[in-house]
């Protein structure tokens, strides 16, 4: 008899378990999903592993500090394709490594389909300012002048918190 109450209790035990058990397991989750979670929790470079669209990976480098990468990402193969938002995060890309024209092109095509773009227009008012040679600075001689050169290709960490944020 005990232990015939004592299997009648285990079910009824495995039964609560299953019932709260079943609905966290009845979805398995989606890559995307789990590159989310990564993005989240500040992991992009993992979330690129379950990244495939070309947005979203660029996003995803781009938060990495995988800039070229971005670049890339962001650029479609057929310019058809390519949409306001990622001609936006291009630019951005742009900017942060250095390539000032690249980016300024970039900001200027999305200004073209949406002149009142608020981010592209700040974007491009930060570019012109870092783009400026350093002997255009008002009251400064050569050898005084800052070094704000850079070589084409070289990350500007400094910029990125200037610039707007990247879109999705």
């Amino acid at each position: 008899m005990i232990w015939r109450v004592a299997g009648w209790c285990a079910v009824i035990a495995m039964t609560v378990a299953v019932s709260w058990l079943w609905p966290r397991i009845d979805k398995q989750p989606t890559d995307f999903d789990i590159a989310m979670r990564y993005m989240n929790d500040g992991e992009p470079r993992l979330a690129l592993l379950f990244l495939e669209d070309k947005t979203w990976r660029g996003v995803a480098a781009y938060r990495a500090g995988r800039y070229a990468q971005a670049t890339r990402e962001f650029t479609a193969e057929d310019e058809a394709d390519q949409t306001i938002a990622n001609t936006y995060n291009l630019g951005n890309s742009h900017a942060v490594m250095g390539k000032f024209r690249e980016a300024m092109a970039a900001y200027n095509r999305v200004l073209r389909f949406n002149p009142e773009h608020a981010d592209a227009i700040h974007n491009l008012e930060v570019v012109k300012k870092a783009a400026r040679p350093p002997n255009e600075n008002i009251g400064l001689d050569m050898e005084s002048a800052p070094e704000t050169q850079t070589k084409e290709g070289e990350e500007l960490e400094e910029i990125a918190p200037q610039l707007s944020l990247i879109h999705i």
